[in-house]
C-alpha cells in the first residue's frame, strides 16, 4: 500500500483550498465593494515599505517588471504585513505574453488570482489586474472575476499593439462587463467602459540618497480634456 505523500500537506503545494468555477481550477475572487476614490493615491509594489509613515491610503499595484514581484506567489506571507497597511490592493500582474506557450500564460493567470483569493481571505481589499495575451488566452484569463467587478488593466507597452490590446479588452468587457476599470497609463480613445485614467511613473527618479525613491502617487485631479475619462 502507498505510503501518504508528505508533500501533499504542504500549505503551498497543491494550492488548491480556494472555490473555483472554471475548468483550469482558476480561484474565483470575491467581488470588492468598498472601493472610494476620494484622496486615493497610487504606489508600486517595490516602493512599498514596511511600517510606511507616508499616507498609506492608495492602491498598491504591480505594473513592473515581474521578477520584483515573484515573492507574492513563492513566499506569499512575507509581504503580508506590508500590503495590509494599504487601502487596497491589485493581483499581481503576472505578464502573459503573446509568445509565451499558453500553458506559463494560463499558470501566470492562476498565480494572479491565488494571490488575490489568498489576500481577501485575510482581509485584504484586493482589486483585480486583468492582462490577456494571445487569442488562445481568451478562453481562461478573464476568469475568476465576478461579472461587475472593480477591475485594472495597463496600457503601458501597448502602444504599438494596439489591435491586439483592443481585441482582449473588449473580450474583457464582453465576459466581465467591469463596473469600473482603472486604466494604468494612458487608454486608447477606442476604449468604452467606465474608465479611469491612473498617470504612472514607469521609470521614477532616485533621490540623491540611493536608499529612497521619489514615492508615485497621483491623486484624483479633475476631468480630462478628453472628457469621457477621469484622472487620478
Amino acid at each position: 500500500m502507498a505510503q501518504p505523500d508528505p508533500k501533499r500537506d504542504r500549505p503551498y503545494f497543491l494550492r488548491h483550498r480556494y472555490s473555483s468555477n472554471n475548468t483550469w481550477g482558476i480561484p474565483t475572487l470575491k467581488r470588492n465593494t468598498t472601493l472610494s476614490l476620494k484622496h486615493l493615491g497610487v504606489i508600486r509594489y517595490d516602493n512599498t515599505r514596511c511600517k510606511d509613515k507616508r499616507s498609506t491610503n492608495k492602491i498598491v499595484h504591480f505594473f513592473i517588471d515581474d521578477d520584483k514581484f515573484e515573492n507574492t506567489y513563492y513566499q506569499p506571507e512575507g509581504c503580508l504585513r506590508k500590503l495590509a497597511q494599504y487601502k487596497h490592493v491589485l493581483t499581481p500582474d503576472f505578464s502573459l505574453y503573446t509568445d509565451m506557450p499558453l500553458a506559463i500564460q494560463l499558470f501566470n493567470t492562476f498565480r494572479n488570482r491565488w494571490c488575490g483569493a489568498f489576500w481577501q481571505e485575510l482581509g485584504l481589499s484586493v482589486l483585480p489586474t486583468i492582462t490577456w495575451g494571445n487569442k488562445e488566452s481568451f478562453d481562461f484569463c478573464f476568469k475568476g472575476v465576478p461579472k461587475g467587478s472593480v477591475v485594472a488593466i495597463s496600457t503601458i507597452g501597448c502602444k504599438h499593439c494596439k489591435e491586439a490590446f483592443m481585441l482582449g479588452y473588449n473580450e474583457m468587457l464582453n465576459q466581465i462587463t467591469p463596473e469600473l476599470i482603472l486604466c494604468f497609463d494612458m487608454p486608447f480613445p477606442e476604449m468604452d467602459g467606465n474608465v479611469i485614467y491612473i498617470k504612472t511613473d514607469r521609470f521614477p527618479q532616485k533621490k540623491k540618497k540611493e536608499s529612497t525613491i521619489w514615492e508615485e502617487e497621483e491623486l484624483i485631479q479633475g476631468t480630462l480634456d478628453l472628457n469621457r475619462w477621469t484622472s487620478i
